[in-house]
């Protein structure tokens, strides 16, 4: 994992990207904070986020992802805790497409109220 000091000034570039409609970091463990800085609104054309480690991300880091509403696609991995803390993410009503890893950690059984996300019709679970 990137150290927290050169990793928020990254955050940080990044969510000043306005212009982005493609995002992908897989590679990266995210935070709430990092959520939080991501969801910010300063991606407003963002259709494609491909996440890495949401294991630290509570619910309230994917309320803040939740913010992202042109999002078409999102891929995470490593969520934990249930269907509940990532219940935030049905705000994402123009999603077509889920990819959602679970870790050990998750105690959900199924998609929940993500799968019945209007417009979804790629659901990886």
């Amino acid at each position: 994992m990137l150290h927290a000091l050169p990793y928020r000034a990254a955050i940080s570039c990044i969510a000043s990207l306005s212009r982005l409609t493609d995002l992908n970091l897989e590679s990266w463990a995210l935070s709430d904070e990092a959520a939080k800085a991501l969801g910010s609104g300063a991606l407003p054309n963002l259709a494609r986020l491909s996440l890495g480690s949401t294991y630290a991300m509570s619910r309230e880091g994917y309320a803040a992802m939740a913010t992202l509403t042109k999002l078409s696609s999102l891929t995470f991995h490593g969520a934990r805790g249930d269907n509940e803390d990532v219940a935030p993410l049905t705000a994402l009503t123009g999603l077509t497409g889920l990819r959602v890893e679970l870790s050990e950690a998750f105690h959900g059984r199924d998609a929940g109220p993500l799968a019945r996300l209007p417009l979804l019709r790629n659901l990886g679970w």
